[in-house]
């Protein structure tokens, strides 16, 4: 039922606009406020017990176990504690009840199990309750792990991050919130650029990345890889070239999309070129605007110890090509998949929750089967290309 609720809510909040801008996260904490509250006034209320009949109710028997189990490891932990408190005659009423609760799980006999269980279910309310946790008490400490939890996952493992700009669009969009995978390159300490175990594994072309910006280390760029340490990166108008090779590209066709106006930060439809590219044998999206003024960019050698990125949507990216490489101890993580999407305007993205970022490349319905030829047509071509390229690296600065 709080799942069923959840969903219409989610449905209802979404047509009238409820969600539009706001963070997924104020939502999880209300649902989580809302839940401890509702949970703790029920204990409250008279009659709360569920009737004989619905206990008895098959479908219902592993949950009623399940509370029971907890009961007895309830009821012998405050019995270790508080027993002095307890006058003799009611603390072995209670050790006997505990013992038949046992036996009747023990011997699958439901009834047994039912009547059992709500028997010392009223002896420890009735003598024990002062020292009986409350169901808000029980849930606040879950949560209270569950942060702690979610804070070293954070440090360590995996960080959420909102797209702020249309700098990646096809392949992210602003108002996508994806997970990070923060140990792939080493382990780093929280709020420094120390890391731990750095050469593990070292960034590939192609991959997908978040990173301290490094002219303002406290802002986060998300890019493309086009280029590691020893490349020669070059762009001629629209075609990129790694060590004196353009990259392998495939044209899939016009492509249009909708972003915010850098000066007048107004939602504008802007028509570009789409193609797949690929970059490390990795087959992505990129775009180039129809009326954008083409311009060369380079060369620029990829210094040791750094990467060289670029957007995908290249024509409205600020990117290595105006600042250079990033160094390997400002990135912070490897981008994963989509956990949430929602922006302005259309509200909430459903289609695009779930998605991998560095796996195959989702496009428009009017331009995927395109997409989908160019892929199967250049996967070949492009492992040639990336292994040509490869050999024709240069030292490292």
């Amino acid at each position: 039922m709080p799942a069923i609720v959840a969903v219409l809510f989610v449905i209802v909040a979404e047509d009238v606009g409820w969600i539009d801008g706001v963070a997924p996260w104020h939502f999880l904490m209300a649902f989580a406020a809302l839940e401890i509250i509702a949970l703790g006034f029920r204990d409250r209320l008279p009659n709360r017990g569920l009737s004989d009949r619905v206990l008895r109710h098959r479908s219902n028997m592993r949950k009623i176990r399940r509370e029971a189990r907890h009961l007895m490891k309830e009821t012998r932990r405050l019995l270790r504690k508080h027993a002095h408190r307890l006058e003799e005659e009611v603390r072995t009423e209670m050790e006997s009840e505990l013992e038949e609760l046992r036996s009747a799980i023990k011997g699958g006999k439901d009834e047994g199990v039912v009547k059992t269980f709500r028997r010392l279910d009223l002896k420890v309310e009735e003598h024990l309750a002062f020292a009986r946790k409350s169901t808000m008490r029980e849930y606040a400490e879950s949560i209270g792990v569950a942060v702690l939890v979610a804070l070293f996952l954070r440090a360590f493992v995996v960080e959420a991050f909102k797209i702020p700009s249309g700098s990646m669009i096809p392949t992210l969009e602003v108002g996508d919130h994806i997970f990070v995978n923060k140990y792939v390159f080493g382990l780093q300490v929280p709020w420094t650029t120390v890391k731990f175990f750095e050469h593990v594994r070292e960034p590939r072309r192609g991959e997908v990345i978040v990173f301290r910006y490094p002219r303002d280390i406290s802002k986060d760029f998300i890019k493309r890889i086009v280029g590691v340490e020893g490349d020669k990166i070059e762009m001629r108008r629209t075609q990129l070239y790694l060590n004196d090779r353009p990259v392998p590209r495939c044209y899939v066709g016009e492509y249009e999309y909708r972003d915010q106006n850098s000066f007048t930060h107004q939602i504008e439809t802007k028509d570009s070129d789409l193609y797949v590219e690929f970059t490390g044998s990795v087959p992505h999206l990129t775009i180039y605007d129809r009326e954008n003024y083409r311009r060369d960019y380079g060369p620029w050698r990829v210094k040791r110890g750094e990467v060289f990125v670029m957007g995908d949507n290249r024509d409205n990216s600020h990117d290595s090509r105006y600042w250079q490489g990033v160094p390997l101890s400002y990135i912070k993580g490897r981008a994963l998949f989509i956990w949430w999407s929602n922006g302005s305007p259309g509200g909430m993205r459903l289609e695009r929750i779930g998605r991998w970022i560095m796996g195959n490349p989702h496009a428009a319905r009017e331009v995927e089967r395109g997409v989908e030829r160019c892929v199967e047509a250049g996967v070949r071509g492009a492992r040639r290309g990336t292994a040509e390229a490869e050999r024709s690296r240069g030292p490292a600065e």
